[in-house]
């Protein structure tokens, strides 16, 4: 992420400590502190500002890209030594770092030029892979932060990939000065610009040997830092997007549309879908006992679906992150990624006739810009398999032209078949289907296909101590995520759950939770027994005072503290619960909460309590749909939330007859 900002620089660096720099520091970093800050750094008081960020690239006539990458950060307070840090990700198989600096400039005092061995290179954490090209050089110097201090580096990188296109980010959660971007070329090359969330910046023009340069600058850039539930960092900060038009002689590519990258990387996967005997033999054997279609698609999914998960991420620079490994490689090999497991089987399908088209998709929370085509915004790779138009199952999309289209991901081994992974649902894919294939939308399912049913029975005895039994079935996303919880080698389930129970009941004694999942249905199931040595309040032996809600998955206001500046993205959320308690004998009530009815175009609630004998029935429900509240109807929702919240805390009080 890169950051920036203007202003009128005036510099005050004293002689001495200029010497002390070397002759090899550039004359900015000599001269980059300012006399002092502009007002609106000030007014917002943050720990770091960036004083500058740029990036200028020249570009040769062959294609190849020489970067130079520089920036400034002065850490106010100390506490913001986590801004004085830089990573320079690169490529090996196409690109070089040709040098890197580094400096820290404290107001006061003997300045630190930064020697090879304070570099760190390493494999880029972006890629979970056993093998990558994706490398990082970076340099953290938070040990020398103090109060005033200047960290600033300047890098510069050779690239020879393909890639043509890049991006630009103008705000970071800091201030900034002075941010820029710039291109230099020569006869036929251009490059276009595209901003986001930001007016466009007029670019200026001037000239080099033989050469254009376009450079965009931005200045006194005010800090956004994501709040609670905000939307995605690419909808709030000003970003731009860069196409760099290749001449003729270059291998660089750049896609102009949707479409044109469905035709440019369809034949790719296609002609890696390759089937051996070997393929063709376990095809039959796990489908002939298929009574139809559906079954068999389900079948080799899942079988798909259980080969491991491991990235081999090489040629990046190439396009390498974009083309699969030959489906009968994956097969004989029993690993793959996302792209590998999606072409496995595209082949093990295309034995029976059945046609899968890849689905290029973002799996997190960014929004997709449809008005820039670029496979950069994705990261992702699952299954749009055709299937028989009747076919009744959630997770499918009507085609205009290729018909209804069953939505599958090979890699998400806790979702069901016949779901859709919550992280790329309502999101946007590009199908790689030929000219049949571009941008399409990824459905966000019903709120009822993910749900928690959640049944306890309690005995609350006359001292107020309690034994219970809590019976918890999830289905959909909500059974995804507890089976992910349960199944994750470095997840301790049941260590989970005990203490899931005894944050609202300490000192409880719990039962070993037994859980069970089946996967044809989608639903996961959980039962534990526990004690609670005060689950009611005694006071002297005549009153016992409770709360009628006995667990809760979501008690917290989800906001924060601060003044709300966002608007506020909610995730779905379905729960129906039952808690029958038993009262003890020769108690009355006392005192009973009301019910409680809320209702939001956003969320509902429900609290009612019924008695019957010596038996008390509550029954909640909570309804969360997955939509952005605008700013303007955040106090409604905070509303929402308190009184949710106080629902929740209300108290039952019995009286000894």
């Amino acid at each position: 992420m890169n950051l920036h900002c203007q202003l009128p620089v005036l510099l005050f660096f004293i002689v001495a400590t200029t010497s002390l720099l070397g002759r090899g520091t550039p004359d900015w970093v000599k001269n980059i502190r300012p006399a002092e800050l502009p007002q609106f750094v000030l007014d917002e008081d943050p720990d770091a500002v960036i004083l500058r960020e740029g990036k200028e690239t020249v570009i040769s006539a062959s294609g190849v890209f020489r970067t130079t990458i520089t920036g400034a950060i002065l850490v106010r307070r100390v506490e913001g030594y986590s801004a004085a840090r830089i990573a320079v990700p690169y490529s090996n198989d196409t690109d070089k770092v040709i040098s890197f600096q580094a400096w820290t400039l404290p107001k006061k005092g003997k300045p630190i030029v930064y020697e090879k061995k304070d570099f760190v290179d390493s494999v880029s954490s972006d890629y979970k892979s056993i093998a990558t090209s994706a490398r990082v050089r970076s340099i953290y110097a938070r040990g020398d932060m103090k109060d005033d201090t200047i960290f600033a580096y300047e890098a510069v990188v050779e690239d020879k990939g393909i890639s043509s296109q890049e991006v630009w980010f103008f705000q970071t959660p800091y201030p900034i000065l002075k941010s820029s971007i710039s291109y230099e070329f020569g006869a036929g090359w251009d490059v276009e610009a595209k901003f986001f969330n930001m007016a466009p910046i007029p670019s200026v023009e001037s000239s080099g040997k033989r050469s254009k340069i376009l450079t965009w600058t931005a200045t006194s850039i005010p800090g956004v830092e994501r709040q609670p539930l905000s939307p995605a960092a690419n909808e709030l900060i000003r970003w731009a997007a860069f196409n760099i038009l290749p001449s003729e002689n270059s291998n660089r590519q750049l896609h102009h549309s949707w479409d044109e990258i469905s035709l440019k990387h369809t034949p790719i996967y296609e002609s890696l879908a390759v089937v051996t005997p070997a393929m063709e033999e376990k095809v039959n054997e796990l489908t002939k006992e298929s009574p139809d279609q559906l079954t068999t698609i389900k079948t080799l999914s899942e079988f798909a679906q259980s080969i491991n998960y491991i990235s081999v991420a090489l040629d990046l620079g190439k396009g390498g992150g974009y083309k699969p490994r030959p489906a009968n490689e994956v097969f004989d090999t029993k690993y793959g990624d996302c792209k590998d497991k999606t072409n496995l089987l595209q082949g093990l399908l295309k034995v029976k006739g059945i046609e899968l088209y890849p689905l290029i998709v973002h799996s997190g929370q960014a929004k997709i810009f449809e008005n820039w085509p670029s496979v950069s915004q994705f990261n992702h790779c699952v299954a749009a398999i055709k299937v028989a138009e009747n076919t009744n199952l959630p997770a499918t999309i009507e085609h205009h032209k290729l018909g209804k289209l069953l939505i599958f991901d090979p890699t998400s081994t806790f979702t069901p078949f016949g779901d859709i992974p919550y992280s790329i649902q309502d999101s946007k894919g590009i199908i790689l289907a030929g000219v049949a294939g571009g941008l399409v939308n990824i459905p966000r399912l019903p709120l009822d296909k993910s749900l928690v049913k959640l049944e306890i029975e309690l005995e609350l005895m006359s001292n107020g101590k309690a034994f219970g039994v809590i019976n918890e079935n999830s289905s959909g996303q909500a059974g995804k995520r507890e089976r992910q919880y349960a199944f994750t080698s470095d997840s301790d389930y049941t260590q989970m759950t005990k203490d899931w129970i005894a944050s609202y009941h300490p000192g409880a004694e719990i039962g070993e939770p037994d859980r069970n999942d089946d996967m044809s249905t989608g639903n996961f199931s959980l039962r534990v027994e526990f004690g609670a040595p005060s689950f009611a309040k005694n006071m002297r032996n005549v009153l016992l005072i409770f709360k009628p809600v006995v667990i809760n998955r979501v008690n917290n206001h989800p906001f924060g503290d601060e003044e709300r500046e966002q608007a506020v993205d909610l995730f779905s959320y379905n729960l129906q619960e039952t808690t029958t308690i038993h009262l003890p004998v020769g108690f009355e009530i006392s005192e009973l909460p009301e019910d409680v009815s809320l209702r939001e175009t956003f969320a509902s609630y429900d609290l009612k309590i019924t008695l019957s004998e010596n038996t008390m029935t509550v029954n909640r429900s909570i309804q969360v749909h997955p939509v952005r509240v605008p700013l303007e109807d955040y106090p409604t929702l905070e509303a929402f939330y308190k009184a949710r919240i106080k629902a929740d805390q209300s108290a039952v009080v019995l009286e000894r007859l």
